[in-house]
């Protein structure tokens, strides 16, 4: 691999990385201090689980579908629904979290009309094994709850079966998780470039 190789794919694996990690950063630290980085840190965690939850699966509408306008149809369909948990919450980080995933999805997938519904269906299984994969993490440990209680994450019903802090638990987990496949998917979209394609006889 040349050095222009090089410095394309690490510059690629830290573009795909950077917003995962920043996103596993939200979570911990909402984790130690629910209201540190939002006043409705807990509500928020809460809302972006299911938010993720839905743009994983929009995803091979939104870039692998080859008819026009469906990415577009995902959009508008998908934009009300986290418009209104955005309200429920009072934070905009529902709306930053959709943009984003838009955004990249547009930006990481291949740009050939074969290959992208092929790497938005690897897409889609990949996150769905980390999803599950982080719940399942989640929720067979007993997590420490840290900074999560009564008085410091004020809005939610609590009682003595509630562990609110598996929202923030399962955040870090499944976008650390996030960011691990994210490098290994443009170091291997890396290497691909790098090989030359065999010569026809």
């Amino acid at each position: 691999m040349s050095v222009r190789g090089v410095l394309s794919t690490a510059v690629n694996v830290v573009l795909a990385v950077l917003p995962e990690l920043a996103m596993a950063a939200f979570f911990a630290v909402t984790w130690v201090s629910p209201t540190a980085l939002d006043p409705h840190g807990p509500r928020v965690c809460a809302a972006l689980f299911f938010i993720e939850f839905l743009s994983m699966h929009s995803t091979p509408f939104l870039v692998g579908s080859d008819k026009n306008g469906t990415g577009l149809f995902v959009v508008l369909l998908y934009s009300p629904f986290i418009i209104f948990v955005a309200i429920l919450v009072k934070s905009l980080w529902p709306l930053c979290v959709f943009s984003w995933h838009v955004l990249t999805n547009v930006w990481s997938f291949p740009s050939g009309p074969d290959q992208r519904p092929r790497a938005a269906n690897q897409h889609w299984v990949v996150t769905l094994l980390l999803f599950l994969g982080a719940m399942t993490l989640t929720c067979s440990f007993p997590w420490p709850a840290l900074g999560w209680n009564e008085q410091s994450a004020p809005g939610l019903a609590w009682s003595a079966s509630q562990k609110y802090h598996v929202f923030p638990v399962w955040g870090v987990t499944y976008f650390t998780m996030s960011a691990v496949a994210a490098a290994v998917r443009e170091l291997r979209r890396g290497s691909r470039r790098a090989t030359p394609a065999p010569e026809l006889s």
